[in-house]
């Protein structure tokens, strides 16, 4: 999802969860059915459990459900406008190439200037809103000026500005998870997953070797 710099709050994981819970229930359903079939008959008493098991996890995760925050979806607008429809296939390439220097100076004074990416919530929607180009615009000009997605664009930022604080020893006021949420990220495991990615370093890791 390159739509967003910070994905993992939007994760529906309850998903995952009920997969697996069912996937138990049916393991345990048919070893109960074969033990019934083919060694000891298992009356009501036996069998309740599983009934009993499933009532749980239903009411599990139908709450888990029901919690998880998904306004931020509802907030997502999608929509677009195609601009190339009767242009031929060789001039809209051509056109699709093409990135305006001042269009890469406008987005590197948000990030850079204005530091935008210290937003956790920020999507390609919002930062297009505050260059005033169209999303579609906006991706191009990262895609083509910076040569990254979205997500590592703004995720890029996010890293320096971390590593620029380990170098000012902020890690003796606060910890790295602390330094990493005032550089924008909005968990520890979207966190760790990016740093690793774009320094194939661990946060400790790299640390350690800031501190040799």
């Amino acid at each position: 999802m390159q739509y967003f710099s910070n994905t993992y709050k939007l994760e529906l994981n309850w998903i995952l969860t009920f997969l697996i819970l069912i996937s138990m229930l049916f393991l345990y359903g048919t070893v109960q059915d074969i033990i019934g079939s083919r060694f000891i008959e298992l009356g009501y008493q036996q069998r309740w459990w599983l009934n009993l098991l499933t009532a749980i996890v239903t009411l599990f995760i139908g709450t888990k459900g029901y919690f998880t925050d998904t306004t931020k979806l509802n907030k997502l607008d999608f929509s677009f406008s195609p601009k190339t429809i009767g242009i031929p296939e060789e001039a809209s390439s051509i056109e699709h190439k093409s990135v305006s220097e001042e269009d890469i100076a406008t987005v590197n004074h948000l990030m850079v200037e204005q530091k935008a990416y210290l937003n956790p919530e920020l999507n390609l929607s919002d930062l297009a809103k505050l260059a005033n180009m169209s999303r579609g615009q906006l991706s191009e000009t990262i895609n083509s000026g910076y040569n990254k997605n979205f997500n590592d664009f703004v995720n890029s930022y996010r890293v320096e500005a971390f590593k620029k604080m380990l170098k000012e020893n902020k890690q003796q006021q606060l910890s790295l998870l602390g330094i990493a949420q005032e550089c924008g990220f909005n968990s520890k495991a979207t966190f760790n997953r990016v740093f690793k990615k774009l320094t194939r370093f661990s946060p400790t890791e790299y640390l350690k070797t800031q501190l040799k």
